[in-house]
């Protein structure tokens, strides 16, 4: 619209050659799993990078308990669409792309002969040219240096030999620390998730699911008035019956309470979804 400037002329036609090596190495001597991976990456216009990674398991007496640590680095190009959007709509053919160097360190218990597990990590990764977009600029930008810490908990109980529940939270602390630092955008602190599993007979299988999301800054021009995405949770529904010889029909209800929320500020999120699916696999 007239408003906004009128016509926008463009040219998306953009290409772009790229490919990778990749090689990894695994070994496990009495307690200690160790592999060690390198992964060359290259693409026109860009040069070559080099990602290696390396992990650790440590699993000592009876293995109940696993100690686990990894570290590594990996790129990312930016997208088409960041660097080919016409100006007036955000592109930036200058981008350069992500870098991110990182690691963990976590710890797995097994408990009750295995039928309860725990764990819990602590994650730590620091971005270099981070891709995002400045909206008081109105255009991509890369971030000089972006830092991202927190903790993951997991839990799996198996009460029954035919019931299994799940539990996962994760807290995200997300950091702009560049000059003339912004506030990172949807990113939410927390995070979290369940599932409750029954299977009352090896052709049976039933799930009811659960996620929850803290609230997140957002920026949207056409709602100036607001900065933040509400929290909300959803619930859903899965089956699969497995009838006459590698037949399976299967279903799934998304949102299964219908409940409004939004993902952006003034962009709902799916309502209730229903999903249903027949297979077959020969067995």
């Amino acid at each position: 619209p007239p408003e906004f400037g009128g016509d926008v002329p463009g040219d998306y036609d953009e290409s772009r050659a790229s490919g990778g090596v990749f090689g990894a190495f695994r070994q496990e001597r009495d307690t200690f799993l160790y592999e060690v991976a390198l992964r060359l990456d290259g693409a026109s216009g860009l040069g070559a990078q080099l990602n290696p990674q390396l992990g650790m398991v440590w699993s000592p007496g009876t293995g109940a308990t696993r100690l686990r640590a990894s570290a590594g680095r990996a790129t990312k190009l930016p997208s088409f669409f960041a660097l080919s959007s016409p100006p007036a709509l955000g592109g930036n053919p200058d981008l350069k792309p992500e870098t991110t160097v990182g690691g963990d360190v976590g710890l797995e218990h097994s408990i009750a002969s295995g039928r309860l597990d725990v764990g819990a990590t602590y994650f730590l990764n620091e971005y270099r040219d981070l891709v995002d977009f400045d909206f008081d600029r109105f255009i991509h930008v890369n971030r000089a240096r972006v830092r991202t810490q927190g903790v993951e908990l997991t839990a799996r109980w198996q009460p029954h030999p035919t019931v299994w529940l799940t539990a996962e939270v994760t807290y995200l602390d997300a950091e702009d620390l560049s000059d003339g630092a912004a506030p990172l955008l949807y990113e939410p602190r927390w995070l979290g998730g369940g599932s409750l599993t029954w299977r009352p007979s090896p052709e049976i299988s039933l799930r009811l699911d659960a996620r929850a999301v803290s609230d997140y800054l957002d920026e949207q021009i056409p709602v100036p008035d607001r900065d933040t995405v509400p929290g909300y949770g959803v619930f859903g529904f899965a089956g699969s019956w497995r009838f006459h010889r590698g037949w399976s029909v299967r279903a799934r209800i998304d949102n299964l309470a219908d409940r409004s929320h939004e993902t952006l500020i003034g962009f709902p999120g799916p309502g209730r979804a229903v999903w249903v699916g027949l297979g077959w696999e020969r067995s």
